[in-house]
């Protein structure tokens, strides 16, 4: 007979699991996301027109801004990048672009079509 504070019954399964549980969320496994990328989207002006000073940019279809613009982030990715000009000056199009983590991207306005 056994008697009463002489003997330590063993960790219950409940009790290791739940120091387990803790243990895997204080270490956090789960990978860091990839850093994003980055655009930048330039004009250069005609001299001949003063009034022209770039438009707006898209990511997506999601307006972003203004352009010009000069590092953007960009989620890595593929995605379609838009610009439309105010006044018909300074380009409009579209161009898909492949965004590697940590990648940086500098595109002119000419290059949309």
């Amino acid at each position: 007979m056994i008697s009463a504070g002489t003997s330590t019954p063993p960790a219950s399964g409940g009790r290791l699991a739940l120091i387990c549980l803790m243990a895997a969320t204080l270490c956090s496994c789960r990978p860091s996301p990839p850093p994003p990328g980055s655009i930048s989207i330039r004009y250069e002006p005609d001299a001949a027109d003063a009034t022209c000073r770039g438009g707006e940019f898209f990511v997506d279809g999601i307006l972003q801004g203004d352009y010009p613009v000069e590092n953007h982030p960009l989620a890595t990715g593929s995605h379609v990048i838009e610009i439309r000009s105010r006044n018909d000056c300074a380009g409009q199009g579209r161009v898909k672009l492949l965004v590697e983590p940590g990648s940086s991207h500098v595109l002119q306005a000419g290059q949309f079509h």
